[in-house]
């Protein structure tokens, strides 16, 4: 099969080799916006990432990834009365970011290792 890659300049085109690349294109990850909460989650085959407000001491999960080296991005869209986030692998509730205090502006980054997602920042 050959390499299929896309550019701006060229579009669309094949070359040698295998794989699939895109260059010199803004790629814009698709959102959904949570409140955490215990029914609060993140499900990666739709969307790659999460604006998420936290109100108090709240859980969200998120469900197993679809590909190694895969990202899932969780922002924290608002943060009030003592904000405390624990996130949690969707399908064996084992925490992947343990509970902490979050704030306003953040943003956490996790990579799928073809089992559980493991933490980046």
């Amino acid at each position: 099969m050959p390499k299929v890659i896309y550019t701006a300049a060229k579009g669309l085109y094949q070359a040698a080799g295998t794989g699939f690349e895109i260059n010199d294109v803004v790629l814009s990850p698709s959102t959904e916006s949570l409140t955490a909460g215990t029914d609060a989650s993140l499900v990666v085959q739709t969307k790659t990432a999460a604006s998420v407000a936290v109100d108090g001491t709240k859980e969200m999960s998120i469900s197993d990834g679809t590909s190694v080296g895969q990202e899932a991005i969780v922002a924290i869209s608002s943060a009030a009365n003592t904000p405390l986030l624990t996130i949690r692998n969707e399908d064996d509730d084992a925490d992947i970011r343990g509970q902490g205090s979050v704030n306003a502006g953040d943003v956490i980054v996790f990579v799928w290792n073809g089992s559980d997602w493991k933490l980046l920042s």
